[in-house]
């Protein structure tokens, strides 16, 4: 996954999260980071990144990312509360 340093990170395609907003089918895709796999504290982290409508005009330009977690997961359903979501670092230095 390219980053806005032009550094490559491994992550691993974990799932798609899909889901209706009024009545627009929408889906995400769930990311796993290699190196945090190996790390016993973040073994189970999840990422997904996403941009919306909002993106540019009310929000920061780029994408936004939700953190979740493998034991987030119930019944094969997730809760995702995108008040959550926040601005990678990069949007905050200076260019």
């Amino acid at each position: 996954m390219p980053t806005s340093t032009k550094v490559l990170q491994q992550y691993f395609k974990y799932g798609i999260i899909t889901f209706t907003i009024n009545n627009h089918n929408s889906k995400l895709f769930v990311y796993q980071s290699k190196d945090l796999m190996s790390t016993k504290e973040y073994a189970n982290y999840l990422f997904v990144p996403f941009t919306a409508a909002s993106n540019g005009v009310e929000t920061y330009e780029g994408r936004r990312y939700i953190d979740l977690t493998i034991l987030d997961i119930k019944n094969n359903t997730i809760a995702i509360d995108f008040n959550n979501a926040y601005n990678p670092y990069c949007c905050y230095a200076a260019g």
